[in-house]
């Protein structure tokens, strides 16, 4: 390995880390990361890729908190309110560059970064890494133009599938892939015991009424797709991975068909307008019927716009989504879990002055009603 190995080589192994966001096993790996980072300065820059300007923004505070003088001078962070020409110019020296997956996908499009000056490349939340997101195609590119630079992916959200937990590696070309569960010897002496009650509170009579009439509308079209005989779930509600995992197969199948049948595509059709009416459901039964509302009209103008869909169109022709609509129109209530969420904080708060609570959303908007 002596032509391989020097002085300042950290990594043999282009890797895949399962953390959870920035806990005390995080900071360690993230904190050897950064100094690893370090140590290869003096050769060539180190990027370290994030999905948002949020997280890189993020990354970019703990490298500068962490790292030692002069290194944590070298730490620059760039994102899409980053100027082109600063973008540049930033990159000259040596140092450590965190970035977007936009700039760089842009940056290397047009020309204006070589990922070949990079020694090391950091992906945040790498399960990013499929389909056109710009991570597949940074991956692409290293392993084309830079293939002896090393890569690191990390992210604590790998899926289930081995399926896509393989097309991540193949896209950032990652040689090995290192998992954590709780129950492993180096992660379970930081895992607290977590004691879990379930709440239910039932919605108000005017969303559960349109909550009903777009179920049902949902069953109609996973009855007609188990008919055709391409949905195998039990139940009249699939789970959106399912619908996904359909939606992907047609599609592979009316691809590799020279004359595809016409069931085929009515399948496609189908699945697509079940995804919708499953979120419009979401929409009600978690925020409330105004959001439905706006979701719908959103839909109403897909289907009037340039290139409306079938699916689009067969939704506003469903007399059932239509009567939930106007129903919703003049609901003004609010989803019943609100005002429950204030009395369990408030609750908690005069339990011990010293409490500190974490609420959890599926929406943003929900944070903002929230607060």
């Amino acid at each position: 390995t002596r032509p391989y190995v020097g002085s300042r080589d950290i990594l043999m192994l282009n890797s895949v880390v399962d953390i959870s966001g920035l806990n005390r096993i995080s900071t360690v790996v993230l904190g050897n990361a950064a100094h690893a980072m370090a140590g290869m300065l003096s050769a060539k820059p180190v990027a370290e890729i994030a999905p948002t300007k949020p997280l890189a923004d993020q990354h970019g505070k703990f490298l500068k908190a962490v790292l030692a003088a002069p290194w944590n001078e070298a730490v620059t962070v760039q994102t899409g309110e980053t100027a082109p020409g600063k973008r540049s110019a930033a990159r000259e020296a040596p140092g450590i560059l965190v970035a977007t997956p936009q700039v760089i996908h842009n940056d290397v499009i047009a020309g204006g970064l070589d990922l070949q000056r990079f020694d090391w490349v950091v992906f945040d939340e790498a399960h990013r890494a499929v389909g056109d997101y710009p991570y597949a195609f940074i991956g692409r590119e290293l392993q084309k133009r830079h293939p002896k630079g090393r890569r690191l992916g990390l992210t604590a959200s790998p899926g289930h599938d081995a399926r896509k937990i393989e097309e991540v590696r193949s896209n950032l070309g990652l040689s090995h892939v290192e998992i954590r569960t709780p129950a492993d010897a180096d992660v379970s002496p930081y895992v607290q015991d977590v004691e879990m009650e379930w709440e239910t509170l039932p919605l108000p009579p005017t969303m559960a009424r349109v909550s009903a009439k777009l179920t049902e509308a949902l069953a109609d079209r996973v009855r007609q797709l188990k008919a055709l005989g391409q949905l195998k779930t039990a139940g009249s509600r699939p789970n959106r991975r399912d619908l996904l995992e359909l939606t992907g197969s047609l599609q592979q199948s009316i691809q590799q068909t020279p004359n595809p049948e016409a069931a085929l595509f009515s399948g496609l059709s189908l699945a697509a307008q079940a995804m919708k009416l499953q979120h419009a459901v979401e929409q009600v039964e978690t925020l409330r019927a105004a959001a439905f509302v706006e979701y719908l009209e959103g839909i109403r103008d897909e289907a009037n716009g340039p290139k409306p869909s079938k699916a689009s169109k067969s939704i506003l022709d469903d007399a059932r989504v239509n009567e939930a609509y106007h129903v919703a129109r003049f609901d003004t209530a609010e989803n019943p879990k609100m005002g429950r969420t204030g009395v369990l904080v408030q609750e908690a708060i005069e339990k011990s002055t010293a409490s500190r609570v974490i609420v959890f959303t599926h929406y943003r908007s929900t944070c903002e009603q929230v607060v």
